[in-house]
């Protein structure tokens, strides 16, 4: 199990998500419960990029850093994850078929 903080920020109008150590991961909901629905995939998402994952940032510095954000652990399972976005895929190989074309002349 992986564990990242996450910083939860209100804007005008959409609360903004970043992880601080994943640069590539964000996301937005118009409200908290809608910002928290999709967090985990972006963050699933952003992390099949990685070779080594990153280690986690504290979580007081970055409170003090963000002083108006909220921050919260967000925690993902890679294999978890592989297997619920990845199981249904086949192999682009396994799905074309070379066929031997006729000669016109």
């Amino acid at each position: 199990m992986l564990l990242y903080p996450a910083v939860f920020t209100q804007g005008e109008c959409y609360i903004t998500v970043t992880f601080p150590d994943i640069p590539s991961a964000i996301t937005q909901g118009e409200t908290q419960e809608e910002a928290f629905e999709i967090v985990q995939e972006v963050l699933g998402f952003a992390l099949e990029d990685y070779e080594k994952y990153p280690k986690a940032s504290d979580i007081v510095e970055l409170q003090k850093q963000h002083p108006e954000s909220t921050i919260a652990v967000i925690g993902i399972d890679m294999a978890v994850y592989n297997r619920k976005y990845h199981s249904k895929k086949t192999p682009l190989c396994s799905k074309i078929t070379v066929k031997e074309v006729p000669k016109l002349l």
